[in-house]
């Protein structure tokens, strides 16, 4: 069987934490006129950008060969680096499993450098509706999943 994932328009965005209830993005992503850098990896058919028909605005979209364990998104050279000032903000990111079963027993992101990991497991995302997730960036050194 084979899976559709698709990332979303204002996809990814790394906020600091300025105050609890103000975050200025540090790199997002709005996929509106491009892939923004992003591409997809592991057991991908295909891979494509879609201008509209996001949440809002536009997505990039990639396919499952069915061959392998798991596809993956991976983030454009903005997003990699010294993101020291994200620690305390929020990842969000709109995701959209439009068809197939989505299982995998790794994490859904992954941000990993400077020895440390920050990782997010999404259990049982909904199928065919755009779902908008968003996740505390904690302290150097971490691991949650």
């Amino acid at each position: 069987m084979s899976l559709k994932s698709a990332l979303a328009g204002a996809a990814a965005i790394l906020a600091a934490a300025a105050s609890p209830a103000i975050a200025s993005p540090i790199v997002s992503s709005s996929f509106d006129t491009g892939t923004d850098g992003w591409t997809a990896d592991g057991d991908v058919a295909s891979f494509s950008h879609q201008a509209a028909g996001g949440n809002p605005g536009g997505y990039i979209a990639a396919v499952d060969a069915a061959q392998g364990p798991i596809i993956y998104f991976v983030a454009p050279a903005a997003y990699l680096g010294d993101l020291s000032a994200a620690l305390g903000g929020l990842l969000s990111f709109d995701l959209n499993v439009t068809s197939g079963a989505y299982t995998t027993s790794r994490e859904d992101v992954t941000i990993t450098g400077g020895g440390a990991t920050i990782s997010w497991d999404i259990a049982n995302p909904p199928v065919n509706t755009w779902t908008s997730y968003s996740t505390r960036i904690i302290h150097k050194g971490c691991r949650a999943a």
